[in-house]
């Protein structure tokens, strides 16, 4: 095994709330499970993929798509238990590692509802990590959005009416301090920080900025209709 060993874990469960057979759903002729999947055999730091799924028709569907590939894949068939709404990714990580035994370094995790994520980013945050002077055990991707900044946050009560809200809600957009949240588009810390943390976040996190056009987070069939227009928008350009 190399000094650092990168492994990908792919998880994908069957069932979802917002849209049925979510994760086969498909933006330009493939399936949103195909992303993270090409991705992370594409990318130069990636040495092993790990497919999770309670789906025996996904796991199917990318073993067809492995035949033509080079580095080692695992098809992990998920148990009922680690596939429900409240399961947590680590959950389903700790399981994967486990299972399939392998002794790597990095953990990167790339989830199908980002599928405009970019090998360039992906490879960037994962040599970030790779650098032996580093000063961070993990790297999450984030993406600012200042029309949902906190300073707009407003409460209602059960009849609609505005019961809190925040008193600088008139304040210029453009002086507004920039916030940001996590897009989704990976996630990658060292194997022994993961465990330790339960968490791919922690005081030695460094948040790697997506641009816009790279963020989607599909839950419904509205998200899924603008990755589709932010797909072949990125295509023109």
């Amino acid at each position: 095994m190399s000094k650092n060993y990168v492994t990908c874990i792919i998880p994908a469960r069957k069932s979802s709330k917002g849209i049925k057979n979510k994760n086969l759903q498909k933006i330009n002729g493939k399936e949103l499970i195909q992303y993270p999947f090409e991705l992370a055999h594409k990318s130069k730091y990636v040495d092993e993929v790990i497919f999770s799924s309670d789906s025996q028709k996904y796991i199917k569907i990318l073993e067809k798509l492995n035949k033509k590939k080079k580095k080692q894949t695992h098809f992990l068939l998920r148990p009922k238990n680690l596939a429900k709404d409240n399961s947590s990714s680590y959950s389903v990580i700790e399981h994967a590692l486990k299972n399939v035994n392998i002794k790597t370094n990095i953990v990167v995790l790339l989830e199908p509802t980002s599928p405009l994520t970019t090998m360039k980013d992906l490879d960037f945050c994962i040599k970030k990590l790779l650098k032996k002077n580093t000063k961070f055990d993990s790297v999450v991707s984030i993406v600012s959005n200042d029309k949902f900044n906190s300073n707009y946050k407003t409460t209602i009560d059960k009849n609609n009416k505005i019961i809190k809200f925040n008193k600088n809600i008139n304040i210029r957009r453009q002086k507004i301090i920039q916030e940001f949240f996590l897009s989704g588009n990976f996630y990658i810390s060292k194997k022994s920080e993961l465990e330790k943390n339960k968490s791919f976040i922690s005081d030695r996190t460094y948040g790697y900025k997506i641009l816009k056009k790279y963020y989607t987070d599909i839950d419904d069939y509205i998200d899924l209709k603008y990755a589709k227009l932010l797909f072949h928008l990125n295509l023109k350009n």
